[in-house]
């Protein structure tokens, strides 16, 4: 036992305490006994494991082990839809390919519903490089008929990797999905994301087009159809997504699962970690709750009656209170007390990347740490790393911040950026408020730019009447396998398929590496072609005549009293122009960054003395007290990206291995002086050898 409290003391894990938990010791003779069995197919007798197990059991008595666990966090199906609705509808991260958006939520669809390990529907963690997960032979889809006579899709998924399953096909249990027949809650509905994915990737024999599912019949003699899928497209169902390539073979794996969760999660303001197993947990409880004790083994897909236990919440739900005075049970309060929702706060610091335009800027302290516990990194990985640590320090300050403050008179959340919302109601009963997150004004111009997220936003959340079809032609387009770039609107003309340009015919996707500049020469070749100039806030193109003045349409444009200042882009289109903050500039528009930033440190911040300064914003009079305060305000309050990361590194003498190599190679480096003295010999020369007609001419 000391050499084991020695081990988690010297690598900081597996405790809470001082000293190595008793859960963690169990964990690890259980992996012993796995690795045993799979190596070399050898078990202990039932009479040695249960004796182990009460010596591990005894050393918090003897030894004085840790007996503490850390706190499981439950989520259940209302939670999943919060997250969905904010991924949609808020999300301003973005994804290398918009398929794992749609892969995301289908994948929570399963997991919110039936609890299933991301090991059972994804590549384990335990079996790396099976490739095992859900495939395309593994679901069946059909058409059948339901209550009062109407026709319902519905899936069938054969497990064929769920745990003391694995590799026996006689034990193989399959699930049932249905589609959600709500028109108020079309974003529930499973078969929708799975219709967007299968259709992508071409596997029905018959179908190639939403609009053949809006066609629903079954012979009159028939109880149900299903829908042949080709066996040569047997894909993975969700597959990994390599840059902006997604794989036609490789399975997505649970950890990447597991870290889109998280990420996600941590946007939408929950404060408590969590994983598919807080699903799980969510699952189990509500289960247990409403079916037979066989029902909930299925489900779970444990061997043991009593297994279940394990994922039982740590807070009651039974509400003790109003039986004691013959009350029914507020039941919905209770689980909305047990989930992940009852600490949500949507003003929780986000990660990085996590936002349109802005990134977080890293202590001093937390860079110098980073850079000398990693000195082989580049100067790119020490800020991605600083950002990530600094991102959990203000994690940990909220935290600490939130329990010690005091209450103001007035605490009603409103303002711009939230808004309380009821999420469901249901026999008349109601869930407490749930305050849900409003898009802030950088996405809603995204929007304008991503017409299949809208269209996406539109069928599932906002429109009455939508049929199946209208619902699954964005998502289907959204989960395309091909790369997905993104242009300039209509009737601006994409690439042609060889790469060349519409306008000038020159292969400008080899010459321009950057998408960026390839977008921006499709609209300049078309607005110099049509005498027309285009509107980045309303995203229409304006007559170049002389006296034609534009105004965007109203709500329509992006507004003025914003305070958002730098140029925004978003899948390196530029989507919004950036804007001189100081009035005296009549707030010049900049379509390059790298011009904004010049114009404000040449005329402005140029010659200002370290004295205590504002914000030159009229609506916010920020004060600085030096010019290095104003440019960190302008840089995460209006997004101008004034404060430079090599400025950074420089400013306390960090040098990554991308940088500076070492002081030895600075010394050897030619001053000024000696360089204008090499460049004068070398001009010298080549004016010799030109007169003694010469034609070449090496350099000294």
């Amino acid at each position: 036992m000391a050499e084991v409290k020695a081990t988690g003391a010297r690598n900081g894990t597996a405790r809470l305490g001082t000293t190595i938990t008793v859960n963690t010791l169990h964990k690890e003779f259980q992996h012993i006994r796995r690795c045993l069995r799979l190596a070399h197919d050898f078990s202990w007798s039932n009479k040695v494991v249960q004796a182990v197990k009460k010596c591990i059991d005894n050393l918090a008595k003897t030894e004085g082990a840790c007996t503490a666990t850390r706190e499981k966090t439950l989520a259940y199906a209302l939670d999943a839809d919060e997250i969905q609705f904010y991924l949609w509808n808020c999300s301003e991260y973005v994804y290398a390919h918009p398929r794992a958006m749609v892969q995301f939520s289908f994948l929570l669809h399963i997991i919110s519903v039936w609890g299933l390990r991301t090991g059972e529907i994804t590549e384990s963690t335990s079996h790396q490089g099976s490739n095992e997960g859900i495939k395309y032979s593994d679901v069946s889809l059909s058409l059948a008929r339901c209550d009062k006579g109407a026709l319902q899709y519905q899936m069938k998924i054969a497990l064929r990797n769920r745990k003391f399953c694995r590799g026996n096909e006689g034990k193989v249990k399959k699930i049932t999905l249905r589609e959600h027949m709500d028109p108020t809650q079309r974003y529930r509905c499973p078969i929708r994301k799975f219709l967007a994915l299968t259709l992508a990737d071409d596997v029905f024999v018959y179908q190639r087009l939403p609009e053949d599912f809006d066609n629903r019949w079954i012979r009159p003699t028939a109880s149900s159809r299903v829908f042949e899928i080709k066996e040569e497209r047997n894909l993975p169902l969700c597959r990994k997504i390599d840059g902006l390539r997604v794989s036609e073979t490789r399975m997505q794996t649970a950890s990447s699962l597991n870290r889109i969760l998280k990420d996600i999660c941590e946007q939408c303001g929950y404060t408590e970690p969590v994983t598919t197993y807080t699903f799980r947990r969510g699952v189990a409880n509500k289960v247990e709750a409403n079916a037979s004790q066989k029902g909930t083994k299925e489900v779970l897909g444990h061997n043991g009656d009593r297994t279940w236990h394990a994922y039982a919440a740590p807070t009651i739900g039974t509400d003790a209170q109003a039986i004691a005075y013959d009350k029914p049970q507020d039941t919905e309060c209770f689980q909305f007390a047990q989930s992940i929702a009852y600490t949500r706060d949507l003003g929780a610091p986000k990660p990085a990347n996590a936002t349109l335009g802005i990134l977080c800027i890293p202590s001093e302290d937390v860079i110098r740490a980073v850079a000398q516990v990693n000195p082989t990194y580049r100067s790119g990985d020490i800020m991605k790393k600083a950002r990530r640590e600094q991102y959990k320090i203000n994690r940990q300050q909220f935290r600490k911040a939130v329990r010690s403050e005091a209450s103001p008179v007035s605490d009603v959340p409103g303002g711009d950026d939230f808004e309380a919302d009821i999420v469901h109601k249901e026999l008349g009963k109601t869930i407490p408020v749930c305050i849900r997150p409003v898009p802030s004004p950088e996405f809603t111009q995204m929007l304008k730019y991503n017409p299949l997220q809208a269209r996406v936003i539109e069928t599932l959340w906002h429109r009455k009447e939508a049929s199946l079809a209208e619902c699954v032609q964005p998502l289907m387009e959204l989960a395309n396998p091909e790369p997905f770039r993104v242009f300039y609107p209509r009737p601006v003309l994409p690439l042609n398929d060889d790469g060349t340009c519409p306008y000038c015919k020159k292969d400008i996707l080899s010459r321009y590496p950057h998408h960026s500049r390839v977008a921006l020469h499709l609209l300049d070749y078309y607005c110099n072609t049509q005498n027309v100039r285009f509107c980045f806030d309303c995203t229409q193109f304006i007559d170049q005549k002389p006296g034609t003045r534009h105004c965007c349409p109203p709500g329509v444009g992006f507004d003025p009293n914003n305070q958002v200042y730098g140029v925004i882009t978003w899948r390196g289109l530029i989507i919004r122009k950036g804007r001189c903050p100081y009035k005296l500039c009549c707030n010049r528009r900049y379509r390059h960054a790298q011009d904004l930033h010049r114009h404000i440190e040449d005329h402005h911040l140029t010659g200002l003395q370290d004295e205590p300064l504002t914000c030159p914003h009229p609506a916010c009079g920020e004060p600085c007290n030096s010019r290095e305060e104003l440019r960190t305000h302008l840089h995460t309050t209006h997004k101008i990206h004034l404060v430079r990361k090599r400025d950074l590194l420089a400013k306390i003498g960090v040098r990554g291995k991308g940088t500076v190599a070492n002081e030895a190679a600075i010394s050897m480096l030619p001053t000024v002086e000696m360089t204008i003295v090499l460049l004068s010999i070398y001009f010298c020369l080549v004016t010799a050898k030109t007169a003694s007609g010469g034609t070449s001419c090496q350099v000294p």
